[in-house]
């Protein structure tokens, strides 16, 4: 009986070598690389980016293998226009995160871009020029830095915030909570309530990260092997399903004790309210520069009716920023919302660049005094 057993659990070892060696001479004679690449800076006034003029490799191993390059600002963009250039157009300011960043496809296929294109072809009078600022793990809170730092150096005409329905969670501190983090080690600019229950800033630190959860071998297998990706392509590809995981509820509630024995006070979940103190920071922001405002709500937002869409709207509207619906632009072309991400990757595809560009062209073009000079009301924050 043990003669058969270890019989088995040899050939069983066996069988799983031999997969995975012929795995990865399929995935190296058939792939251009499974490694991601990236160069990370910490700019203080922003946080965690990439690096300017770095190489940035991407891929989900799967659907796409896409080689970029920052600009001089760091951003996954063309160059940034001199301010005087920018100024005298039509310039339109993209915020947003990793779909905005969209390491997923080449520059030339990106929303800026294309907005762009579609301005110059259709629109040609009004001079519309574009830049994007997106940085992965965002939402609107850590963003108010990319309008403060470069955005409105450009003196845009027009700022659009991109929204996807997990920015409301990645505005709080919850968020860092719940993966373990300490949230006032944040990489990116956050928030926390004060001792009046207002919301205070608080800055990047560059030494996010430090003071986490120590995570048992048991509990994040895949964390503690990861040094197996340096070695097997086929390892990475066979282990992309597996997320690593959150803390539970109780687990969440241990770790908050062990924060505010550190003198931390108890994390703020307020998701509701720390999105209305963002777009009131950033309407503030663009009447004191003269700026339109306008929110992009994501395909991922559903149709109207449906509480994601309408949880938007309800911020939106009763401080009179328009809200341009990606689903509903999608529908109403006669496309799918599910064709305008990749098979295994909720990000963009071209197809998806392509129509938010569409999108915001066409709620453009029904409203060009927007490309007017616009005075900035000197008396706002």
């Amino acid at each position: 009986m043990l003669r058969l057993l270890f019989w088995n659990v040899v050939g069983l070892l066996a069988g799983l070598l031999f997969v995975g060696l012929v795995g990865e001479a399929w995935i190296r004679l058939t792939k251009p690389f499974m490694y991601e690449q990236a160069t990370w800076v910490f700019v203080p006034e922003v946080g965690r980016m990439l690096a300017p003029g770095s190489r940035v490799r991407s891929t989900n191993k799967r659907d796409f293998w896409t080689v970029s390059h920052t600009n001089s600002w760091g951003m996954l963009d063309r160059e940034p226009l001199p301010p005087e250039r920018a100024a005298a157009s039509c310039h339109v300011a993209l915020i947003g995160d990793s779909y905005l960043e969209a390491k997923q496809v080449p520059i030339a296929d990106k929303v800026q871009v294309r907005l762009e294109a579609l301005a110059r072809q259709s629109l040609p009078h009004l001079d519309v020029t574009v830049s994007a600022f997106g940085i992965g793990g965002t939402a609107q809170i850590g963003q108010l830095p990319l309008y403060d730092v470069y955005a409105r150096r450009l003196r845009p005409k027009l700022v659009v915030l991109f929204f996807h329905p997990n920015d409301f969670p990645e505005n709080v501190q919850h968020r860092w909570v719940r993966a373990g983090h300490d949230p006032y080690l944040a990489p990116w600019l956050s928030v926390a309530r004060g001792a009046d229950g207002t919301f205070e800033f608080v800055p990047p630190s560059p030494d996010y990260g430090k003071g986490s959860l120590a995570w048992p071998l048991w509990d994040q297998p895949m964390r503690h092997l990861s040094w197996l990706t340096k070695l097997s392509w086929f390892y990475q590809w066979a282990t992309l399903p597996f997320l690593n995981r959150r803390l539970s509820d109780a687990e969440y509630e241990e770790y908050v004790n062990t924060l505010m024995a550190r003198g931390r006070p108890r994390p703020d979940d307020s998701r509701h309210h720390a999105m209305a103190f963002a777009l009131d920071e950033f309407k503030a922001r663009a009447a004191r520069d003269g700026a339109a405002l306008v929110v992009f709500a994501n395909h991922d937002h559903g149709r109207k009716g449906p509480r994601r869409f309408d949880k938007v709207v309800a911020l939106a509207e009763p401080r009179d920023i328009p809200v341009v619906d990606l689903y509903e632009y999608i529908v109403r072309q006669g496309g799918s919302p599910a064709d305008a991400t990749w098979p295994f990757d909720r990000h963009w595809n071209p197809a998806g660049h392509q129509w938010a560009a569409e999108a915001l062209f066409e709620w453009l073009a029904a409203r060009q005094e927007i490309c007017a000079h616009r005075e900035p009301q000197l008396s706002a924050h």
